[in-house]
């Protein structure tokens, strides 16, 4: 038996067999947040009588007139596949302020909110090879003068998206009376790899089929 070249072209076929496949599909929001404080009085009206109240999310209440109230909620959920399959992350944060105002007196507060990444990245949502990867988002927060949604999806045509200069919001939020504020971040990421193997690599392994088919068999018969 003589060996010919033939173990080389083996050889090649079998290292696109194993070349990777598959690249990175991610999708997620690295900071969502909302957070309340009492304004400045200097700034906006003055403080409340002593006696008035404010609770955050069944914590021990602060009295207002001290002007040191505070309270949040931040959020984050990212998720990144590389294998096929599909990978999910789910946020839903609900926070309660309760406000108790036995005088009905004006309280000032200050708030903020973002439901992407403020001064931070602008993709929400990306893949590598969108013809085998899929990656979508959707995130909110919401609550009383609060009201910021984002979310895509990647295509064909779009491998990443996201928000153009992702920032923060602030109001001036005056409250009357005893009550309760609810704050909600709500946050939905998806990446999802197929089995379809990564544009490029099926052209090689018929290009590698075609080579061996083509050269001369392994051994020959000897010749009496």
């Amino acid at each position: 038996m003589k060996c010919l070249p033939a173990v080389a072209g083996a050889a090649f076929l079998l290292g696109v067999g194993n070349a990777p496949a598959f690249a990175t599909a991610f999708a997620g929001v690295d900071v969502a947040l909302w957070e309340l404080s009492q304004a400045d009085p200097a700034l906006h009206g003055p403080l409340p009588p002593a006696g008035t109240l404010a609770s955050c999310n069944g914590a021990a209440p602060v009295d207002l007139s001290t002007g040191a109230f505070h309270c949040g909620d931040t959020q984050s959920g990212t998720v990144t596949r590389t294998l096929p399959g599909t990978a999910t992350v789910t946020r839903d944060s609900v926070t309660d302020v309760t406000i108790i105002d036995p005088s009905g007196a004006s309280i000032f507060f200050l708030l903020g909110f973002s439901a992407f990444n403020p001064g931070g990245s602008e993709i929400g949502a990306s893949v590598d090879h969108p013809l085998s990867e899929f990656a979508q988002f959707s995130i909110s927060v919401t609550g009383p003068d609060a009201a910021d949604a984002h979310g895509c999806a990647t295509s064909v045509a779009t491998p990443s998206c996201g928000v153009t200069a992702p920032d923060e919001s602030e109001s001036l939020l005056v409250i009357n009376g005893s009550q309760v504020l609810a704050y909600e971040i709500k946050i939905f990421a998806q990446a999802t790899v197929s089995s379809v193997a990564e544009p490029g690599t099926l052209p090689l392994v018929a290009a590698g089929f075609v080579g061996l088919m083509g050269l001369t068999p392994w051994w020959r018969p000897r010749r009496a």
